[in-house]
C-alpha cells in the first residue's frame, strides 16, 4: 500500500518536451512558491536543496535520491560527495543512471559538477550549503525514493522534476555559449545528437533582431 502522500501521484510527467526557456529568476520563484506543511519534522530546507540540486546539476531524480534500478539498489547522494573550492561547491560522482548495466557499480559517473557560491546563481547553491550543515559527513541527503521526490517537486512548483532538468540544461547551454561539446561533457549525455534539440530556438529569441532590423538590407 502506498504512503498517504503518494496516493494519486503519478510517477513521472512522461518527460514532457518543454519548448521554452524559463530564466533562473522564474525558476527561483517556482521552487519557493510554497512549502509542504510538515507536522512532525520540518523538511523544507531539504526540499529546497533537492530542487536546487536538480536544477543546477541537471541530474535525474534517480541519480540524486534513493532508487531501485536495473543494476540494483543505489542510495542517495551523501554529504561527503560535496567539496568546497574557491567560488564553487563541487558535487562529485553523480551516477548516470540512464544506462544498461548489470551491476550498480557499473554505472558511469559525472566526475564533478560546479555549483557556484559567487555570482547571481549562488542563490541556488546557498540552500544546498545550508542543508548540508545539518548533516553528518557521510549522511544521505535524501532518504526517500524517486516517487517522493516527484511528489515534492510537483506540489511546490506545479511541475515535475524533468522540468528542472530541462531548464537546467537550457541554462548551461547558454552558459557554454551554445557549445554542445561542452554541454555534453557537463551533462553526461552519451550522444551529442541527444542535445541538438536544445539548439532549436523559439521566436522569442529573435526579438532583438525583429526590433533592430533594417528593412533596407533585406
Amino acid at each position: 500500500m502506498p504512503q498517504p502522500w503518494l496516493v494519486g501521484v503519478k510517477r513521472r510527467s512522461v518527460e514532457k518536451d518543454y519548448r521554452f526557456f524559463d530564466p533562473p529568476n522564474l525558476i527561483w520563484k517556482k521552487i519557493n512558491k510554497k512549502q509542504w506543511e510538515y507536522k512532525r519534522y520540518d523538511y523544507t530546507k531539504r526540499d529546497l536543496a533537492l530542487m536546487c540540486i536538480l536544477y543546477l546539476t541537471t541530474a535525474r531524480v534517480s541519480e540524486v535520491t534513493r532508487a531501485t534500478l536495473k543494476g540494483g539498489y543505489k542510495g542517495s547522494l551523501t554529504k561527503n560527495q560535496f567539496v568546497t573550492r574557491p567560488n564553487f561547491l563541487m558535487l562529485r560522482n553523480i551516477p548516470i543512471t540512464k544506462r544498461n548495466v548489470e551491476k550498480i557499480e557499473d554505472y558511469p559517473y559525472r566526475i564533478e559538477v560546479p555549483l557556484p557560491t559567487k555570482g547571481q546563481l549562488n542563490k541556488f547553491t546557498n540552500p544546498i550549503v545550508t542543508y548540508l550543515e545539518t548533516l553528518d559527513q557521510e549522511e544521505e541527503l535524501f532518504k526517500f525514493n524517486t516517487k517522493r521526490a516527484f511528489q515534492i517537486v510537483n506540489f511546490v512548483t506545479g511541475e515535475f522534476p524533468h522540468y528542472l532538468r530541462e531548464m537546467g540544461i537550457k541554462l548551461w547551454l547558454r552558459i557554454f555559449d551554445r557549445d554542445l561539446v561542452k554541454l555534453q561533457g557537463f551533462s553526461g549525455h552519451r550522444y551529442i545528437r541527444n542535445l541538438t534539440r536544445y539548439l532549436q530556438e523559439s521566436w522569442e529569441t529573435a526579438i532583438p533582431k525583429i526590433i533592430n532590423i533594417n528593412l533596407e538590407t533585406i
